[in-house]
């Protein structure tokens, strides 16, 4: 991120998870506040820029949305071979514009329990 950008970003706090270990073959996580949440975005825009690197930006998200994203990983990378365009946000699966519903599989959706988009 270039210098006038990140002038403008202030965190109100940042700190690492879990315990430094020796030996560790991957880095510990930044959890980062941001004062202002609209600099999220920009910061988030910029994660493009490290492709091809050991470094990542991901929300955090709680252990049960983050479960649910585990079960939808398949389904979006099985998407995404066919040519479908596809998208994950937070814990509902997007396919060619159409919310994904499967009982067995999206049972926290309301509404219907039908598979309107496509079966597994």
């Amino acid at each position: 991120m270039d210098e006038n950008t990140a002038q403008g970003i202030h965190l109100a706090r940042a700190h690492r998870l879990g315990q430094q270990r020796e030996g560790a073959s991957r880095s510990r996580p930044i959890v980062a506040k941001l004062l202002d949440p609209r600099h999220k975005a920009v910061i988030m825009g910029k994660g493009r820029e490290l492709k091809g690197t050991k470094l990542a930006i991901s929300d955090q998200f709680p252990q049960e949305i983050m479960r649910r994203r585990r079960l939808l990983q398949p389904i979006l990378a099985e998407a995404r071979t066919a040519g479908k365009r596809s998208r994950l946000s937070i814990d509902k699966l997007y396919i060619d514009g159409t919310l994904y519903r499967n009982s067995k599989i999206t049972y926290w959706l309301t509404g219907s329990n039908d598979n309107t988009v496509t079966q597994r």
